[in-house]
């Protein structure tokens, strides 16, 4: 199975995503090795970018399981201080649900790109974007945990 196949199946997609994550020199080479990229750079280039992804996907990891956990905390102090309240958990929910559906509306892609997600325009999209996500992932995890009451 060939790092640039089109379509690797679900187990070659698979393959490759543990790879980047556990062993990202092994996505370099291969994707090197497939894209017949020429000069000595081109492997440095694909282990930046594939060490990005692996960054990016436990830095993302960690910054959601605290957001997660804060929200659940929210939650519980809400119904301990506030107390049962169908419509505010209904409210909280549909709002948190509300701003997923923005974030992903509002977000410019190729339109905007210039360096390589470097520029400020380009940085301001991506904290735009991941502000809204943390935001709405708070109060939908709030929300669920101020609606199922006693534990």
């Amino acid at each position: 199975m060939a790092i640039n196949d089109p379509d690797p199946g679900v187990l070659g997609k698979v393959r490759f995503v543990f790879l980047t994550l556990r062993n990202p020199e092994v996505v370099a080479r291969e994707a090197t090795d497939a894209l017949q990229l020429p000069g000595p750079d081109s492997y440095d280039w694909m282990l930046y970018r594939s060490r990005a992804v692996r960054r990016g996907f436990f830095t993302s990891l960690g910054v959601v399981s605290y957001i997660g956990a804060l929200g659940f905390m929210m939650g519980r102090i809400a119904f301990r201080e506030i107390g049962e309240n169908n419509i505010a958990v209904l409210i909280f929910g549909a709002i948190g649900g509300l701003i997923f559906f923005w974030a992903t509306l509002a977000i410019r892609g190729w339109e905007i790109e210039t360096m390589e997600g470097s520029s400020l325009p380009e940085r301001i999209n991506q904290w735009i974007f991941r502000g809204l996500y943390l935001l709405g992932t708070l109060l939908v995890v709030m929300s669920g945990s101020w609606g199922i009451g006693h534990l």
